[in-house]
């Protein structure tokens, strides 16, 4: 079935890659859709937003011809990063580098900073990833940008981006409202700040010198020097499952994912 959301500010057709999540957190990913693990119902489909429509539609017809969803689109998964129990670094290797020798397209983690389990920083165990693999793709699902300076995040995956040569995804959301009191930073205008933030980490990643004026943030003649290998940059996916944060998706990002 094909579902539309208006959006009048929307004019040129966009096509995005989209993501959903399967059981125990596992994240699949294609570029031109989205399947997932047996627990998932998802099929393959694509957002395209023309003439003021998001639209979502299979990007394939049903089949009943056996195939390999491997060979159908690639598939990302969660590189243990998050568990009631301490995670052993062996086991994080393994998956990563087995991961990788089966084919898998992307490893993804979440960002928990203050959490009542055992949860690694998102940046520090993807860059471990990089430094074991040569292939895979490191994702985070997501970074809540509006708790942070974006300027830091922008420098944190130039980095990644640059270990890896050219392997960083970086997923946005907005989180939850504990994220804010946990941090001291105010609710009020968090999608402003989601906004400034992804212009600003753009802006630093694609510029030799930025002069930014925002009503939550300024930037006056700052520079990077570190840039990423990917051009322009790196892929912005953006989270959410209300509606609002698909249009935000298709309006600033490079991709959509359910989860954030």
């Amino acid at each position: 079935k094909n579902r539309a959301i208006d959006d009048t500010d929307l004019g040129a057709t966009i096509s995005l890659p989209v993501m959903c999540g399967g059981q125990f957190g596992t994240l699949c990913q294609g570029q031109l859709g989205v399947s997932a693990s047996s627990a998932c119902t998802c099929e393959p489909v694509m957002v395209r937003a023309s003439s003021g429509v998001l639209r979502f539609a299979r990007t394939q017809p049903r089949s009943n011809s056996t195939m390999a969803l491997k060979d159908l689109l690639p598939l990302g998964m969660s590189l243990p990063h998050r568990s009631l129990a301490v995670i052993d670094m062996a086991t994080v290797r393994h998956v990563a580098q087995r991961a990788e020798a089966l084919g898998f397209s992307d490893l993804w983690v979440t960002e928990n900073t203050l959490d009542g389990v055992f949860s690694f920083d998102p940046g520090a165990i993807l860059t471990y990833a990089a430094a074991l693999t040569t292939r895979i793709r490191l994702g985070v699902a997501v970074v809540v940008l509006p708790i942070h300076n974006p300027s830091h995040v922008a420098s944190q995956f130039a980095t990644l981006d640059h270990i890896s040569n050219g392997r960083a995804i970086l997923g946005v959301g907005l989180g939850r409202a504990h994220h804010y009191a946990e941090f001291q930073i105010p609710t009020e205008h968090r999608v402003r700040r989601l906004r400034e933030g992804i212009e600003i980490v753009k802006a630093l990643w694609t510029q030799p010198k930025v002069n930014y004026t925002g009503s939550i943030y300024r930037l006056d003649n700052a520079g990077m020097v570190i840039k990423p290998v990917q051009k322009p940059h790196p892929p912005i996916w953006l989270g959410g499952n209300h509606p609002d944060a698909v249009r935000r998706a298709a309006k600033l990002g490079d991709g959509w994912m359910a989860a954030g």
